[in-house]
């Protein structure tokens, strides 16, 4: 996946010098949160799906992506979910789904369970029940704390 991401756009600030090969794209809004990166994503699509994918799901795999694509209508996405609820930023989007994100963004609600269910209800994305086997992908890190609790648990695995 990091191979056609390569001159791709991507969302994200600051710009750091690691990604001087990459085009930096502002979110349409800052402050936002991840709904406005998604709006941004949508608008620079080349294609007609957007896989979204946290930076804090270090566990995900190309493997899961790549069923969840394949999960995919013509114009419709997929979005997992589980007894947790949604996992809106593991989700792959159709590109039409860009005016609901516009008019979320534009009345302020900027969740992105909210744009997920108008998203399921415009059938603009279908649900993915994911099996337990699948539920350690969405482990998200955010803190060191998390880091170092995932480590252990990795490393008692490992033994």
């Amino acid at each position: 996946l990091k191979s056609k991401m390569k001159k791709e756009s991507a969302s994200a600030c600051p710009p750091r010098e690691a990604w001087r090969e990459f085009e930096i794209v502002a979110d349409v809004i800052a402050g936002a949160g991840p709904l406005a990166g998604v709006a941004t994503a949508l608008r620079k699509c080349r294609s007609p799906h957007l896989v979204v994918l946290a930076v804090d799901l270090p566990a995900m795999s190309a493997g899961f992506l790549r069923s969840l694509l394949a999960r995919c209508g013509d114009d419709q996405g997929v979005v997992p979910s589980s007894s947790r609820g949604f996992e809106p930023l593991a989700a792959v989007y159709p590109v039409r789904s860009v005016a609901l994100v516009a008019t979320n963004l534009i009345s302020r609600d900027f969740s992105m369970v909210s744009f997920v269910r108008g998203a399921l209800t415009k059938k603009l994305v279908r649900e993915y029940a994911i099996s337990p086997l699948e539920e350690h992908l969405f482990a998200n890190l955010n803190t060191p704390t998390d880091y170092e609790n995932a480590r252990r648990g990795q490393t008692h695995q490992d033994r």
